[in-house]
């Protein structure tokens, strides 16, 4: 995917996808001052894949428990495929 909106923040998204694409659970605290860009970096890694939006403290706990989930069941997926196998 481009970024092209981003500018200077490469190792971000790299880490972003590295820690998204974990076959484990991951957790992940942005932060930082005011008006940076924190929440525009998210939104346009992630995209489409963050279902519920809101900003403030919310929207962290939200996200753990989003990739949480998201973890959960590829680990589940990949388990049944094995056992299958």
């Amino acid at each position: 995917m481009d970024y092209a909106n981003i500018i200077g923040r490469k190792n971000e998204i790299l880490k972003f996808k590295r820690l998204y694409d974990s076959p484990k659970s991951e957790f992940v605290a942005i932060y930082g001052r005011r008006r940076v860009g924190k929440s525009f970096l998210v939104n346009e890694v992630f995209g489409k894949k963050i279902l519920i939006r809101k900003s403030g403290q919310a929207v962290l706990m939200l996200f753990i428990i989003l990739v949480q989930s998201i973890h959960s069941t590829a680990v589940q997926r990949k388990n049944l495929r094995h056992d299958l196998n």
